[in-house]
């Protein structure tokens, strides 16, 4: 059966994920922006500052497992809505930082970790939306990056002109907070669509759950009582269910369970992945350095940034 809808709200969902490209990706590219300024505010090393940035990269694409669990556990709606108060607290927050250690707790830990949530949730929701026509809403959807990277450097250029890095980082955890309205609109799959079927158990928490039964399938109290001679006006024995997995234990379980590192043994896989490693290692620190080198080199602050939109 096709749970996917292909159009009607599943539209507003590429919206949604969309805007919500538009302000993770977006200020991806405008961290070149920030590091400039930290750079001049803190007086600490290139390097030492440049920390923030690879911390923020980081987190968010290694939240994208947990998040995957979490849309499981809670539908990808709460997880985005939960990610844009994350990233809101860690943008505001790292306002009124004074240190480059808590800048990288704000802007780089927190902020990576919810704009992670938010990134991961979202493709899920589309991808669900969505069959014959996937790639065309997961197009439609991610150009939204390019559209933030356009934007976005040059709106934190400018409000950094007007109301200093400070009063611009306030300005950015407003608008980071819209992720939780982009989160609002990815409402669950009507009940028709998704059908009546109970997703199949994973292995590992069939395992778990019937970990106190014996070798042949019987608890050890069942296979006492079967020896037992049974009279004739003998109670029917109640027999208690095997005890069910703690929500804490089942979110692990599947967490782990998403770590298949046997993908690792397709070939196909494995260069897929080393080429994404090589692209995101490479644009990454350009991103972050060119403003700062583009002055360098005797541009003016906003022309160094046009180069990250351009």
């Amino acid at each position: 059966m096709d749970k996917a809808l292909d159009g009607g709200w599943g539209w507003m969902i590429v919206l949604a994920v969309h805007f919500m490209h538009f302000l993770t990706g977006g200020l991806d590219r405008a961290t070149g922006v920030f590091y400039r300024e930290i750079l001049y505010d803190m007086q600490e090393s290139s390097a030492s500052t440049a920390g923030f940035t690879a911390l923020l990269f980081s987190s968010r694409f290694l939240s994208g497992p947990v998040a995957g669990v979490l849309c499981k556990f809670f539908c990808c709606r709460k997880v985005m809505m939960a990610g844009g108060l994350i990233s809101f607290v860690g943008v505001l927050l790292s306002s009124f930082c004074r240190s480059l250690s808590l800048i990288y707790l704000t802007l780089g830990f927190m902020t990576g970790v919810g704009n992670g949530l938010a990134y991961t949730s979202g493709l899920l929701a589309v991808n669900d939306y969505f069959s014959r026509r996937k790639a065309t809403a997961l197009g439609l959807a991610t150009a939204g990056t390019g559209v933030g990277s356009f934007v976005l450097p040059l709106l934190t250029q400018y409000l950094i002109q007007v109301y200093s890095f400070r009063g611009c980082m306030l300005i950015l955890s407003g608008l980071s907070l819209n992720l939780v309205v982009c989160g609002a609109l990815l409402y669950p799959l009507p009940q028709a669509a998704v059908g009546e079927e109970k997703p199949a158990e994973s292995v590992a928490l069939r395992a778990v759950e019937g970990a106190e039964k014996n070798g042949d399938g019987m608890k050890p109290d069942e296979e006492h009582s079967a020896k037992q001679p049974v009279s004739a006006d003998a109670q029917p024995l109640q027999t208690a269910d095997p005890a069910p997995v703690s929500p804490c234990r089942r979110f692990f379980i599947q967490l782990w369970e998403n770590f298949d590192l046997k993908l690792f043994l397709n070939w196909q896989f494995s260069v897929y992945a080393l080429a994404a490693l090589f692209i995101s290692a490479g644009f990454k620190p350009v991103a972050v350095i060119l403003p700062h080198h583009g002055q360098l080199k005797g541009l003016t602050r906003t022309t160094s940034v046009l180069l990250i939109s351009i």
